[in-house]
């Protein structure tokens, strides 16, 4: 489930988690992790509500509130991801199939050269990011193959539908992720060798359970 929301109950250690669930479901005092952006955290789901009224599970395309005990509220922010433990996949490389809007829809009227900076919408999360392509150069109109490279890991897994704009208001494109990999260490885009480190990537296996 991607976070949309949280809200600190005063007087207590626990705070309500706010989302829509994406898949399987969810029942009350079950262990779930939350994973994102170089936070993680175990905790247990304590009262679910939906619409205001409490039930004791919630399953996918349902909106709710979810009391997470002992949660420590400053380590989770909005687009993280939550889930069961060990499902929850984040990497900073990831495989995509890219349609670039052409003018008539509002794209750009001129082509992206690889190594773009764009930002990255998906579920809630938005980050920024730049997009490599065997192409010299995109042109509006045109579906690529390309890779979407992040300075720090992102919650994400195949089949997931992205966004990316060129500012919160142009669109630059929509797409979908076809392919993870494991995550390399990247701290800085200077001196960034894009070649030598899309060379060797190894995909990042989504049955395995993280620890």
């Amino acid at each position: 489930m991607p976070i949309a929301n949280k809200i600190k109950i005063p007087n207590s250690k626990d705070s309500v988690l706010i989302g829509t669930v994406e898949r399987g479901q969810l029942k009350k005092g079950e262990h779930i992790e939350i994973r994102g952006f170089e936070h993680f955290q175990k905790v247990t789901a304590g009262e679910i509500q939906v619409f205001k009224k409490t039930v004791n599970q919630v399953r996918a395309g349902e909106q709710c509130g979810i009391l997470c005990r002992n949660l420590i509220f400053d380590g989770v922010h909005k687009g993280m991801w939550l889930g069961a433990p060990g499902t929850v996949q984040t990497t900073n490389i990831v495989k995509i199939k890219l349609y670039m809007l052409n003018e008539n829809e509002n794209g750009r009227k001129q082509g992206i050269r690889s190594g773009h900076t764009v930002l990255t919408f998906c579920t809630t999360w938005d980050k920024g990011c730049r997009i490599f392509f065997d192409n010299e150069l995109l042109m509006p109109g045109e579906v690529t193959t390309g890779y979407l490279v992040f300075l720090r890991e992102v919650p994400i897994r195949k089949g997931s539908k992205i966004t990316l704009r060129e500012s919160r208001r142009r669109v630059l494109g929509h797409g979908v992720v076809v392919e993870l990999y494991e995550q390399q260490f990247l701290d800085t885009w200077n001196r960034f060798d894009a070649e030598g480190f899309l060379k060797d990537l190894k995909p990042l296996d989504e049955n395995k359970k993280r620890k």
